[in-house]
């Protein structure tokens, strides 16, 4: 085989594995999507129950933290995966696969362009989105139940659940910290 021969048979696997990369990302953000959506009817639907009758099924308002607690992980999840294909795609392919086999210039510059273009947006997107819409509920759901049945183990269990979130919400933003300044440095992973 030829060096050109070669070349072109590398360049067609690094685009079918850019292909690949970018429908992996186009699926983890349907998935995401599905969390929201899928939380969304479920919170609802719980939400309608307690409301037509608050006396006989206020205990359902337990289930909602529950529920966003579990679409809000695995939705971050999907975000942290959705990132990681994002910048191997930006720092492996864009800027070292591809210019290897076709010499410098911008050959693929997707994943730099959104990169740059969406700072402000993805931090919304990948920061507040889930503190606002996972976490916050969480614990209003908890305090309107004490404010309505204030015995002891409620109290217990909001002081619980406050601790517990705390801890998540500190964990969250230290995670995020900890990202934006490997994404400042230039590095990976």
């Amino acid at each position: 085989m030829d060096e050109e021969s070669t070349k072109g048979n590398r360049l067609k696997a690094v685009l079918s594995e850019y292909a690949k990369l970018r429908d992996e990302i186009d699926r983890r953000s349907r998935d995401q999507l599905y969390c929201v959506t899928v939380s969304v009817i479920a919170v609802g639907t719980i939400a309608g129950i307690v409301i037509r009758n608050p006396e006989d099924n206020h205990i359902l308002l337990l289930v909602i933290p529950w529920i966003l607690t579990v679409f809000g992980i695995l939705w971050l999840d999907l975000a942290n995966g959705i990132s990681k294909l994002g910048r191997y795609i930006k720092h492996d392919m864009e800027e070292k696969k591809i210019r290897q086999l076709l010499g410098p210039g911008d050959w693929l510059g997707w994943q730099k362009f959104i990169f740059n273009a969406t700072k402000k947006r993805r931090m919304f997107i990948e920061f507040f989105l889930p503190l606002f819409y996972f976490i916050l509920p969480l614990i209003f759901v908890f305090v309107l139940f004490c404010l309505r049945f204030p015995d002891q183990l409620t109290r217990f269990l909001l002081a619980l659940t406050i601790a517990f979130y705390s801890v998540l919400i500190g964990t969250l933003i230290w995670k995020w910290t900890q990202a934006m300044d490997r994404v400042k440095k230039g590095e990976r992973g």
